[in-house]
């Protein structure tokens, strides 16, 4: 099932072969870039337990899709969320040139750590009817 929603407001969409990540976060205008640069020792790579899904981002009127691995930055940043879900994209898909605008290296630190998080739900929210 496609992820439904992120728990947070902000992603990392992870190139691996520039070995970069991109920080996105969400606005009523779809998933934009972050504003600004993030020293890598302010973020560690973990793993969570969820299983690897799916997710269809809007990227300045484009939709992209992505996949989620289970993957996600612990920060130490005081603006940014704790925890970040990482994504990956299709390789026969391309993002919008203003999404690359400030990448981030790979952390310094790699070691992976596993951690039960939940980053994503996979289920509608219910909206209750008001009677």
């Amino acid at each position: 099932m496609p992820v439904d929603r992120f728990l947070c407001r902000h992603i990392a969409i992870f190139r691996p072969r520039k070995k970069t990540f991109h920080l996105l976060h969400e606005s009523d205008r779809g998933w934009l870039p972050y504003p600004m640069p993030i020293h890598p020792n302010d973020y560690r790579l973990r793993r969570s337990s969820h299983e690897e899904d799916t997710a269809a981002l809007t990227l300045r009127k484009k939709t992209l899709d992505v996949r989620c691995t289970g993957y996600y930055l612990e920060t130490f940043d005081d603006a940014l969320p704790k925890y970040i879900p990482v994504c990956m994209k299709s390789p026969r898909q391309t993002y919008p040139s203003s999404v690359l605008a400030h990448p981030i290296s790979y952390p310094t630190t790699t070691f992976v750590e596993w951690n039960p998080i939940t980053l994503w739900s996979s289920q509608p929210l219910i909206h209750e009817a008001n009677d």
